[in-house]
């Protein structure tokens, strides 16, 4: 199976199976009690059926009663979904475009959030497209036949907070599941900006730095496959993707003398083949660019992309003092401690660019989600900048994803933003498919790495497991080769198949172009 089919079917499979596991009453139990709203009765509802048509139903936000799940559509009848979350941005445009849509599907599918019901007029809706069928608030037959029954996905009134939540697959309820899921059929998606912003006429206008990050956002989505719109182009959007007036203009880089042809190719590699535009971006306020795997930037050094590690259980203070002069010296990324050292490595690199990282639940990640909360918690008190965590090994390899995915969203809440994540894999333990799926939950709870290894398995990073992970996870996340890095050409290969930091106990060699016969960390 090719890797882009392997990682679609995954992830079908991951959001399904948390999907089920919130909808349990011990799902909901657990979410409620971590402070999360849950959408009627279960964590994620997935809605309960569908109601008659829209016209045939009561006015006003009360709860809606709904019939049983929706029977398929008629053979070569187009259906679409449409998800109304609490945007109230341009609502008469939103009406208009569900107008459109009513006229151009043969069936036209409605789901309000709970929030979205307190928010928006629903007689309103009712009256845009009266033959649409609203589906109840607590959606709880199968989501995926749902969204398969349907051609195409549009949220008129998209909130910064589903946004936020599709971007990073880390769906917890039906408004952002089904996007998410339809994502990953390959269906089209088609999203309205104009909420998220809050473009209402008596606001001011968002921040620039607000709208900046924003954008960042929203090209984050379309890297996902979301076509992003002004809400008047909503439902000019065919299911192909191409406006009704003609074919979408590609977005690019700004040329500047790069080795770019005319044409943009859309391969990904702006950062090598087209520097001047990439800082123009940047210079423009751009804080991230995203890069194709193989992306090769020729004004970075080795050195930028390696945290220098210490592992080993004698490391002596004195080793640590080296370890911290020798980053200092080669402008390391970080250096890389036990728990135990992060508040020497703090001290010694206070006023240097190197960054303190440790490792949590190291090197088994066998302890439970809140030991790895406390560990991490300790740490940043510490001084420590970035948390290496271990995956819960057994739990991937037993089909707990929920644990997984909990285990790994203990430790980015623990945080507190105050440090990155990366969780390591120990790919060498795990099949194709559950490193795309360990790749998959970690994603979906807010970690900014992936990583390959810990040094202390039975293998360390190699190139097509770099690849798979960086396909997996796009270009929105690290990824982090460790384990068995000696060389110069090592880094090199790493980098050439998508890593973007690179985990080493040879990493003084490695700066000096040397070979190191030295193993372990």
């Amino acid at each position: 199976m090719a890797n882009d089919d392997l990682i679609k079917s995954i992830v079908s499979q991951v959001i399904q199976r948390l999907a089920a596991e919130d909808a349990t009453p011990s799902g909901a139990a657990r979410d409620a009690g971590r402070g999360q709203a849950a959408a009627g009765s279960s964590g994620a509802a997935v809605g309960k059926g569908v109601g008659a048509g829209i016209g045939g139903l009561a006015g006003g936000h009360g709860a809606l009663s709904s019939s049983a799940a929706p029977a398929p559509a008629p053979r070569g009848a187009p259906s679409a979904l449409v998800v109304l979350t609490a945007g109230d941005a341009a609502l008469d445009e939103v009406h208009r475009q569900m107008s459109l849509l009513g006229e151009r599907y043969s069936r036209l599918l409605v789901y309000l959030s709970p929030s979205a019901r307190k928010v928006l007029d629903l007689p309103a809706i009712r009256r845009s497209c009266p033959g649409g069928e609203l589906l109840g608030a607590e959606v709880t037959h199968e989501l995926r036949a749902l969204v398969e029954s349907c051609e195409a996905v549009y949220l008129p009134t998209l909130t910064l907070s589903t946004a936020s939540k599709i971007a990073a697959l880390a769906g917890d309820s039906a408004a952002s599941l089904m996007p998410i899921y339809a994502l990953s059929r390959g269906k089209t998606v088609v999203a309205a900006s104009n909420s998220v912003f809050g473009l209402r006429r008596d606001l001011p206008p968002a921040p620039e730095g607000f709208r900046q990050r924003v954008d960042a956002l929203f090209s984050e989505l379309a890297g996902l496959g979301v076509q992003v719109v002004d809400i008047a182009q909503l439902a000019g959007r065919d299911p192909a993707g191409s406006p009704s007036t003609g074919a979408p203009r590609a977005a690019s880089v700004a040329r500047g003398g790069g080795s770019c042809s005319e044409a943009c190719d859309a391969c990904g590699r702006c950062a090598e083949k087209n520097e001047p535009g990439v800082r123009s971006l940047v210079q423009g306020g751009a804080h991230r660019i995203g890069a194709a795997a193989g992306t090769l930037v020729s004004d970075r050094g080795l050195a930028g992309l390696i945290d220098h590690t210490l592992l080993k259980a004698d490391a002596t203070e004195a080793d640590i003092r080296k370890l911290c002069e020798e980053a200092r010296e080669h402008r390391f990324a970080s250096v890389c401690v036990n728990p135990t050292n992060v508040a020497l490595a703090a001290r010694l690199l206070q006023s240097s660019p190197v960054k303190v990282c440790t490792v949590i639940g190291f090197p088994l990640g066998a302890t439970t989600p809140t030991a790895k909360a406390i560990e991490t918690r300790d740490a940043i008190a510490n001084g420590a900048t970035e948390i290496d965590m271990v995956i819960n090994v057994g739990a991937l390899k037993s089909g707990d994803d929920d644990l997984v995915r909990r285990d790994i969203s203990a430790v980015v809440e623990a945080t507190g933003g105050q440090a990155l994540v990366k969780v390591i894999l120990e790919t060498a333990l795990l099949s194709r498919e559950e490193k795309v799926k360990a790749c998959l939950l970690a994603k979906m709870a807010g970690a900014h790495f992936v990583k390959t290894s810990t040094g202390f398995s039975t293998g360390g990073a190699t190139a097509e497991d770099i690849a798979l992970m960086r396909e997996t996870v796009g270009p929105q996340m690290g990824v982090k080769a460790s384990g068995g890095i000696k060389s110069a050409e090592d880094v090199k290969t790493m980098v050439a198949a998508g890593a973007t930091r690179i985990g080493a106990s040879a990493s003084v060699a490695i700066a000096r172009g040397e070979a190191s016969a030295s193993g372990g960390y």
